[in-house]
Formats: C-alpha cells, structure tokens, sequence
C-alpha cells in the first residue's frame, strides 16, 4: 500500500510485484482510493479508476 497525503486529498494505492527474490520484476497498481476534503470534513471514500 503506497499512501500519498496532501493538504486537499489522501490517494492509497493497493500496489504489487511478482517477485522478490529477483530483479527486475514486474510492478502493478491494483486499485486506487481518494478521500478528499470537503467544507464538512471528509467526503467518502472513492475508488479512482486507472485509464486502461
């Protein structure tokens, strides 16, 4: 899980690889999330969708 925190906005990555025991290997993100702040506090958790 790679979670970037920003002053508007908190976006987590749900990332894999296909190995570790050896380079190079291969990286994927498998979904993402958005929350984001409203004028009320925070607004619901949202999953972004990756261009294809």
């Amino acid at each position: 899980m790679l979670l970037t925190l920003e002053r508007d906005q908190a976006v987590g990555e749900l990332r894999t690889v296909s190995t570790i025991l050896a380079k190079p290997y291969e990286k994927k993100t498998l979904k993402t999330y958005r929350l984001a702040r409203t004028e009320t506090g925070l607004g619901p958790l949202e999953e972004v969708t990756s261009p294809a």
